[in-house]
């Protein structure tokens, strides 16, 4: 399977610009720490998922790179676009209390702590990627894929680990 490089790098650097954005613009400045931290944290995941998809799932990462699809159901091509809202208005709210207005301050320490479940959430995202060659962006049967149900790794635990 053919992916397409182009339009790959598009989509990465449309992300890192969003983002980005959603970290910055509320915070009012590029001077803060625990902004990069994630952003680099989250970006480089982000990275390194898709070429490791690249090199040993590339059928996967052909499927996940289209937001829509002709077989996806009527209602996710109505939720979907809304939900990809809430990850960005999450980050701008968080951006305006941590660098902004300092509502809720957090210690150095608890940060760390969350640098920590951040990495744990990404070992955890990386295991159901490896499991699950069927993880699309957009709810469907993927039929010519193969489809089946997977039942290994964190899907013997949970029917959806992420």
């Amino acid at each position: 399977m053919q992916i397409n490089l182009k339009q790959l790098a598009m989509q990465s650097l449309v992300l890192l610009a969003l983002l980005a954005g959603a970290l910055f613009l509320p915070a009012g400045r590029l001077a803060w720490t625990m902004g990069w931290v994630y952003l680099v944290l989250f970006f480089g995941f982000f990275l390194g998922i898709n070429a490791w998809l690249f090199r040993h799932n590339p059928g996967l990462l052909r499927e996940r790179m289209s937001l829509s699809r002709p077989d996806q159901k009527g209602w996710d091509k109505v939720i979907f676009p809304l939900l990809l809202i809430f990850p960005f208005a999450w980050l701008a709210l968080i951006s305006l209390d941590a660098a902004r207005f300092h509502w809720s301050p957090v210690s150095f320490w608890f940060q760390g702590v969350g640098v920590l479940v951040l990495l744990g959430a990404f070992y955890l995202f990386y295991l159901t990627f490896r499991e699950n060659s069927y993880l699309s962006t957009v709810v469907r049967i993927q039929k010519e894929r193969g489809h089946t149900v997977v039942s290994t790794g964190p899907y013997h635990y949970v029917r959806h680990p992420m």
